[in-house]
């Protein structure tokens, strides 16, 4: 993505202004991490409306993001470009109609305007007309490289990248009953070793990337009990804090979240812990997590 990005920016008019926006991105690398309890804490700190997982199975970022992908430096050819035609410079279009045609495209910088134009109109209007002076997201999907999409749209916008222990997250995924797509309607995660594989690409590509676009990595657990990094996450996006609900409140339902360390021990087999555990290890040994012995 990042080479892709650059190859096409190199194409475009050094006239292109970058967007001023600075919107709050949240990805969550997985679901039942905490994502919900971190929007709370900005929300409650702000006049900021962070959408949760806006339209997920329709997958706007990824779709987005895929057509950039396939820009390079021999891709789109120079005299592909409208302004490249001879004819570009004579009065109205009829100036066009003798140029060669058949491949003619808009300016370059008008594809960035389009893709930040899809995601003010969906994303910031509606927040604004909700009152907000500032817009975001959280999303539990996305990886590295919508980071870095989004990032050349929104060149001042904001990254908060979170985690947590993938035992007590799974567990909790399992309490709601539910099963959820990462790709709707084929990609479901329903077992251990879906959910594993989910929770350790997208952290490993956190944890590899997150400078790349001077992102802040969260630890959820830490954020629960650590004051400074709540302080942290907001001297970071410029927010000042606030204390005008009880954290315990914005966390929500307990029974969702279960404390870490509390495992229902009759509701996730050996097999099915085997199989979390062969994918999220040894990271999660390495980011000090632990998991249930399940016999």
């Amino acid at each position: 993505m990042a080479a892709s990005l650059q190859a096409f920016q190199n194409r475009l008019s050094p006239s292109v202004n970058a967007s001023q926006e600075a919107p709050i991105f949240i990805f969550a690398n997985t679901w039942r991490s905490g994502s919900t309890y971190l929007q709370r804490l900005i929300m409650d700190a702000s006049d900021t409306v962070l959408w949760g997982e806006p339209y997920d199975r329709a997958l706007f970022v990824d779709r987005l993001s895929h057509s950039v992908r396939f820009f390079e430096a021999a891709w789109p050819t120079d005299d592909s470009f409208v302004e490249a035609k001879p004819g570009f410079a004579k009065a109205g279009t009829k100036g066009l109609s003798g140029d060669w045609i058949a491949n003619l495209y808009p300016p370059g910088e008008a594809v960035r305007k389009a893709h930040q134009a899809f995601f003010l109109e969906l994303l910031k209007v509606p927040a604004e007309r909700l009152g907000a002076t500032r817009w975001g997201f959280k999303d539990v999907r996305l990886s590295m490289d919508h980071a870095i999409y989004l990032q050349w749209l929104f060149p001042r916008a904001k990254f908060l990248f979170l985690y947590r222990n993938p035992y007590d997250a799974y567990l909790s995924y399992r309490g709601t009953k539910s099963s959820w797509y990462r790709a709707f309607p084929d990609d479901r995660l329903f077992s251990g070793t879906k959910f594993g594989q989910h929770w350790r690409s997208l952290l490993q590509g956190f944890m590899n990337g997150h400078q790349h676009v001077a992102g802040l990595m969260v630890c959820y657990e830490t954020l629960c009990s650590d004051e400074s990094l709540r302080r942290s996450v907001f001297e970071y996006l410029g927010i000042p804090p606030s204390q005008s609900q009880p954290l315990e409140k914005l966390r929500g339902a307990g029974a969702w979240m279960p404390p870490d360390g509390e495992f229902l021990r009759n509701e996730i087999s050996s097999v099915e812990l085997w199989s979390l555990r062969r994918q999220v290890e040894p990271l999660a040994s390495v980011l000090g997590y632990r998991g249930p012995s399940v016999g």
